[in-house]
């Protein structure tokens, strides 16, 4: 920080690991006028990782991804082409990604659509 010039830090975000809340309270103390604070798409990914380990949520889950890991393992039909156009372009359906806390949603999301679209 001292390198760049502290005039131009505000803040620090990092994750919220016990040692990085250690190294905040020393920030705070030298540089009491520069905020530190957890990363906010941190706390969403470990809350969602919780919330998914409820067995209800788990169980929604696994029935998205044996539905996107079947359409995958298939040649694309008509059905799914449509799909994807009407998403301009777009991939119909989506496997979550353990790093990426919003690709849980999405996947669940791409089967619902799926479902509806192939109704409609």
């Amino acid at each position: 920080m001292n390198e760049y010039g502290l005039e131009k830090f505000t803040s620090v975000v990092t994750d919220n690991a016990p040692n990085l809340k250690a190294a905040w309270d020393i920030l705070r103390e030298k540089y009491p006028k520069i905020l530190t604070m957890g990363c906010s798409a941190h706390a969403l990914h470990l809350l969602t990782k919780d919330v998914m380990a409820f067995p209800e949520f788990k169980r929604i889950l696994e029935q998205a991804k044996v539905v996107v890991k079947f359409f995958r393992k298939q040649s694309p039909g008509a059905i799914l082409e449509d799909i994807q156009e009407k998403r301009n372009g777009t991939s119909a359906l989506e496997m979550p990604c353990d790093t990426r806390w919003a690709s849980t949603m999405r996947c669940i999301s791409s089967v619902l659509f799926l479902d509806r679209d192939c109704r409609d």
